[in-house]
């Protein structure tokens, strides 16, 4: 249930200013669907495509159990379901796109489709987030849809804080699983964090369970987030039985407490935390994360550094952190925000929720593509985290300010809106030379095409071999 405030905030606007509001929403959708269509391909998608003999072994073994039974390890072990995805959906999107346009245009048709699918289901998950409704025609959804999109980066700042990845197979590995999970766990936050309950009854619960296999066996993401999540709701069930047993220390306390955890409301919990752990073992079975390896010590001591590279190295993401830091001020020193106790465990756990998934990202393994742990993919969930709060701060302040004080947050909200708009740029044909590269290859009658263009093709980076084109 929304606060009176709100309503009242909201009511006040004129039906016109949200109208355009409306407008600029669906004109960035609309942007950023001719962006996507202008990225290049990455380097990953045909070897998944074809599929490359590294990547069959995970098509015929969803969930590993041969590993379980003694085979050797393979590439990508414990994420099917990303495979399987981009598999079968390249293997049937472009073709059915050929019925309209010519094979080249398909690809980045096929690609620009998922993207901005994507782009939907994070804009309508995170905007739901906010303003605690599942009206998107309703004046609280809009608004909150106008203050978190300008933060959907395509191009400028999209390597660090990109929630759609500028590549489609990491977003296919990243940012839509995220989304998923945003939105498969809505009445678990609306029922946790809002004035607003959600029934969960029996066919929501199976739900949950499918997609926590689906999502740990999809990519790096799922399972710690499911696994960090589970957790939290059983501590905090613990947490209200001692609360309730006056905060005491003995053994009828410590029985209640072992009680509480494995009661009926905390199974569901405690499997979704076994499946978790069951993905992160089968992934040690990963060879790729057994390239170049470091120890655990020496990669907690790069994370630090992965920090601050992720903040700093570009403008988008330090501003987003600087404005979170700058709201949290405001919420602190004008509003009554952290006087309401849904609120402040709100914060607290989505704090708690940004610690804990950070100490785990050296487990993962090392990668030298990600020299650091921390990057815009891996750190996605964490970025949404930011996302959320500066929307949700923002949309909270703009009910509770006075006159004066709404007259200058509006300025700074709108000052950092132009900033992101302007970071993220106007339509640029990124792919426009690997285009007319395959345009050239397509032309060829040669099984070896010589491209004079200094570009990757369906590749990350250019290349003078043709021995690198061979999946």
């Amino acid at each position: 249930m929304l606060l009176k405030s709100e309503n009242i905030f909201l009511t006040n606007i004129p039906k016109s200013m949200f109208i355009l509001f409306g407008i600029i929403v669906l004109v960035e959708l609309v942007v950023s669907f001719f962006r996507y269509y202008f990225s290049v391909i990455d380097g990953d998608l045909a070897l998944i495509v074809a599929p490359h003999e590294n990547y069959a072994h995970v098509l015929q073994n969803p969930f590993g159990i041969n590993l379980i039974l003694g085979e050797q390890g393979y590439s990508a072990s414990n994420r099917f379901f990303a495979h399987w995805q981009i598999y079968k959906y390249f293997r049937s999107m472009p073709l059915f796109l050929q019925n309209f346009t010519n094979p080249i245009n398909s690809l980045y048709l096929s690609s620009a489709i998922f993207k901005i699918v994507i782009h939907l289901f994070l804009l309508i998950g995170i905007s739901v987030l906010i303003s605690g409704t599942l009206n998107i025609k309703s004046r609280q959804f809009i608004f909150a849809a106008l203050l978190v999109t300008p933060l959907f980066q395509a191009y400028g700042q999209n390597s660090h804080i990109g929630l759609v990845h500028s590549s489609i197979t990491y977003a296919i590995f990243y940012s839509f699983p995220t989304s998923i999970l945003i939105l498969i766990l809505l009445p678990f936050f609306f029922n946790s964090f809002l004035d607003k309950e959600m029934k969960i009854g029996v066919f929501y619960k199976i739900l949950l369970l499918f997609f926590c296999i689906y999502l740990s066996f999809n990519g790096s993401l799922g399972a710690p987030v499911f696994m960090i999540i589970s957790s939290f709701k059983i501590i905090n069930s613990v947490i209200n039985f001692w609360k309730f047993s006056d905060y005491k220390i003995n053994c009828k306390v410590l029985k209640g407490i072992l009680k509480t955890i494995f009661e009926k409301d905390n199974l569901l919990w405690i499997c979704l935390i076994v499946i978790a752990l069951f993905s992160f073992y089968i992934g040690t079975f990963n060879t790729e994360s057994q390239i170049g390896q470091i120890s655990l010590i020496e990669r907690f001591k790069l994370l630090p550094l992965g920090i601050v590279n992720e903040f700093t190295q570009k403008s988008g993401p330090l501003v987003l952190i600087s404005s979170c830091f700058f709201n949290f001020f405001l919420l602190r020193k004008y509003t009554q925000f952290f006087g309401n106790t849904k609120k402040k465990k709100l914060f607290i756990w989505l704090l708690m929720f940004c610690i804990i998934y950070t100490i785990l990202l050296p487990f993962g393994g090392y990668r030298s593509y990600r020299p650091y742990i921390i990057r815009g993919d891996s750190y996605l969930p964490v970025i949404i985290v930011l996302v959320y709060f500066y929307g949700y701060s923002s949309y909270y302040m703009f009910s509770e300010f006075n006159v004066k004080m709404k007259k200058l947050f509006i300025s700074y909200i709108f000052l950092i809106s132009c900033y992101y708009f302007y970071k993220d740029g106007w339509i640029e044909k990124q792919n426009e030379c690997e285009v007319s590269s395959l345009k050239a290859i397509v032309k060829s009658k040669d099984s070896n095409v010589e491209l004079n263009n200094n570009c990757s093709v369906l590749s990350w980076l250019p290349s003078n071999k043709f021995e690198d084109s061979m999946v």
